[in-house]
């Protein structure tokens, strides 16, 4: 395997050094999300979210899409995970709460799953 890491080129079988652990995006969640059910009573469900709940002093939940309408769960923590495409800000300004400064931090950390087939004639590779 080689990779290329932010001390060069990184290749696993010359030395000892960082520790490169791959998985699918898949398999990461579903490690994630298994770690934190053994430990935290928890409820998932699957949902759309339209806004948040509360005042601009405190957000005390999520607004919920669902097919009888819209609906409010109560939270004590609400995460927002969306990534660049949050809607967190105008949910926020909705609240009550403007003038909310948004700073990126780049970590520098990516990450990309693909699929490839086994080719022909290399079934039986290790």
């Amino acid at each position: 395997m080689l990779a290329l890491t932010s001390e060069g080129w990184l290749r696993r079988w010359r030395r000892a050094g960082p520790a490169m652990f791959t998985c699918s995006r898949a398999l990461l969640d579903w490690v994630v999300r298994t770690a934190v059910r053994e430990q935290v009573p928890l409820e998932i469900r699957r949902a759309t979210v339209v806004g948040l709940t509360g005042t601009a002093a405190r957000v005390r939940g999520v607004r919920l899409a669902t097919p009888g309408g819209d609906t409010d769960l109560e939270a004590d923590l609400v995460v927002d995970a969306s990534g660049r495409g949050t809607r967190v800000t105008g949910w926020l300004n909705g609240l009550g709460l403007t003038g909310v400064r948004e700073r990126a931090v780049d970590s520098g950390l990516v990450n990309a799953s693909r699929l490839y087939r086994i080719p022909s004639g290399a079934e039986r590779f290790p």
